[in-house]
């Protein structure tokens, strides 16, 4: 049996003339993985994958550097797919209620938020069939984590709070498909 560290990707600039997913990380953030990679808890680390995107990537590089392991990208790790405008953080957060609310909506032309639980527990799901009684860190995104971990605890109520107090860099720890350890 595998044991999951899922990794929030880091704090990013916002930048309303690029897409979300070109969005850098903050230097305070780069300097805060430093410190986190340097944590006990990740001396286990055995496996890295990320999602494709850049933020998620530049997360896993403070863990891959000083574990001396590089990090795989596994489809079906990034965020919930968006449509192409930039949102105001009112829309943001008007389109994130609605999407958790009705995870079939997608008002916005992106994913619904059933269709980005499904592919990323397919993810999950092959990365655990692909190892045995390893310690595997996936760095993410807060919505896809949001709705897994919300699937895991099969609690869904209040899941946009839930998704608002997972901070940027939080952790969580996953065995045999428990929580053990929430954001």
């Amino acid at each position: 049996m595998n044991t999951f560290y899922f990794l929030r990707h880091g704090e990013t600039i916002k930048d309303p003339s690029r897409p979300a997913i070109e969005w850098q990380l903050t230097t305070e953030t780069e300097f805060i993985l430093t410190k986190l990679a340097e944590n006990l808890q990740f001396t286990k680390i055995t496996q890295i994958y990320t999602s494709s995107e850049d933020k998620a990537i530049r997360t896993a590089l403070p863990f891959t550097e000083k574990l001396k392991i590089p990090s795989v990208v596994m489809p079906g790790l990034e965020e919930v797919h968006r449509g192409t405008t930039f949102l105001t953080d009112d829309e943001f957060i008007k389109l994130k209620r609605l999407k958790f609310e009705d995870m079939e909506a997608n008002p916005d032309g992106g994913e619904s938020s059933y269709a980005a639980l499904s592919r990323f527990t397919q993810a999950i799901e092959h990365i655990n069939t692909s190892h045995k009684n390893e310690h595997i860190l996936v760095v993410s995104h807060g919505t896809v984590l949001a709705l897994y971990f919300a699937h895991l605890k099969k609690d869904y109520v209040k899941l946009y709070e839930y998704w608002s107090m997972i901070p940027f860099c939080g952790v969580a720890v996953v065995h045999n498909n428990s929580v053990i350890k929430d954001f």
